[in-house]
């Protein structure tokens, strides 16, 4: 398996008897952590010279993040400022574009079991622009929400938001049938958050609009860092940027255009690069973030996107066995396999809070899971990342026997 080799590259795992928690917190490769030291000593050292690397190292992270996830070029990636601010800054871009266009109010589909953060901030987005939005509406069921989705789409809905890969119960989507069927008007964001660096990403996606990702979790990254996102083609050509910024413009020399006394920026109508982002941010982010970021993206290419797959989804196999010999099911029992992930929620049959009590408790003792739960859905999430082994799950199985002997 995977972490015999793994294991020993991610120091973090030395806090832990037991790190399943990926979906909250990924652990940082050793080569990330020693990339990050050396990094912030070279800017302190040549600060001039450190940022004037900062284009380089943007593209090179678009180059190696498409040939991650296997769709497009970097013409079709963009780094953003996290998951939610993609799918916002998008959502807004669609909803101006689309009422500029047809002089019609957008209608937004999420489905039960997005995460709340996006559904929020949706929300607000959608009172904001209270002309170009008529409301955020609910679509599917507590896992499955694809033939209602379709149906969403086919018949009112312009824009549809939904994880490829639930945050709660690991229930990955298929989209295939809905990507290719949609109406031509119609857009689908995805949050790819728990996708990612955990799943391979199915060939389909590309017909997206957008998929949005983070740094952070399964794609090995610090707490503080960036969003990645995947732009398919009809969105660079059709959708005008909202805001955007110098760095997106047709400048052929940037130090000249600072000097220049005949520029008038409230007047002059530069050209507008084709690979722009045409979504926030507008700037480059910090040399020191997008640094951390090519090592860990570095980092899980060596190894192969298949790879990590292959080994979480045979842990995956592991601990649910482990937890039908305790009279325990996962919620996805059932499911087929290819909707599975290596997120499991187990249900424990304890109360919500007596899971968080169980969660402290596992958490005392070096494990670490999370208590989650969503429109009538609860239970202890595990997330199974390459550095796991079959050890973690006895540690976190025995310990769960414990707790659930001493509730009764």
């Amino acid at each position: 398996m995977l972490s015999v080799y793994t294991r020993g590259d991610f120091p973090g795992l030395g806090s832990f008897q037991s790190y399943l928690n990926t979906a909250v917190v990924g652990l940082v490769p050793r080569t990330v952590r020693d990339k990050g030291l050396r990094s912030l000593l070279e800017f302190i050292n040549n600060p001039l010279g450190k940022s004037q690397e900062a284009i380089d190292v943007y593209n090179r992270i678009r180059t190696v993040f498409s040939t991650l996830i296997g769709l497009g070029n970097k013409d079709n990636i963009v780094i953003t400022n996290g998951t939610t601010d993609c799918i916002v800054s998008i959502a807004a871009s669609l909803i101006i574009n689309h009422y500029r266009d047809h002089r019609e109010p957008v209608i937004i589909g999420v489905t039960k079991q997005e995460f709340p953060g996006v559904v929020y901030a949706l929300r607000s987005l959608c009172e904001s622009l209270n002309a170009y939005c008529n409301k955020v509406v609910e679509v599917g069921g507590s896992v499955e929400w694809e033939e209602e989705a379709s149906a969403f789409l086919d018949r009112k809905g312009r824009l549809l938001v939904a994880s490829s890969i639930q945050w709660t119960t690991g229930y990955k989507g298929d989209l295939g049938d809905i990507l290719k069927s949609r109406r031509d008007d119609s857009y689908i964001i995805l949050d790819t958050a728990q996708h990612f660096g955990q799943s391979s990403v199915p060939i389909y996606m590309r017909h997206a609009d957008a998929a949005c990702g983070t740094s952070i979790k399964w794609l090995l990254m610090p707490v503080a860092s960036l969003g990645i996102a995947y732009i398919n083609d009809r969105l660079i050509e059709e959708i005008a940027p909202v805001v955007y910024g110098l760095s997106n413009l047709e400048i052929d020399n940037i130090e000249k255009y600072y000097i220049d006394p005949g520029k008038n920026p409230l007047h002059d109508n530069l050209l507008l690069k084709r690979d722009a982002t045409r979504f926030l941010p507008v700037g480059k982010p910090s040399i020191h973030a997008m640094e951390l970021f090519l090592e860990s993206l570095n980092y899980l290419v060596s190894i192969s996107p298949m790879a990590v797959e292959d080994h979480i989804m045979g842990l995956r196999k592991i601990l649910v066995e482990m937890l039908e010999d305790i009279n325990l099911r996962e919620h996805l029992e059932g499911y087929s396999y290819r909707s599975k992930s290596g997120i499991i929620l187990v249900e424990t049959g304890l109360k919500t809070l007596k899971e968080v009590e169980l969660v402290k408790r596992l958490m005392s003792r070096g494990i670490a899971v999370s208590a989650r739960g969503q429109s009538g859905i609860h239970g202890i999430r595990v997330s199974i990342h390459l550095y796991n082994n079959e050890k973690d799950l006895y540690k976190f199985v025995d310990e769960l026997k414990i707790f659930l002997r001493s509730s009764l």
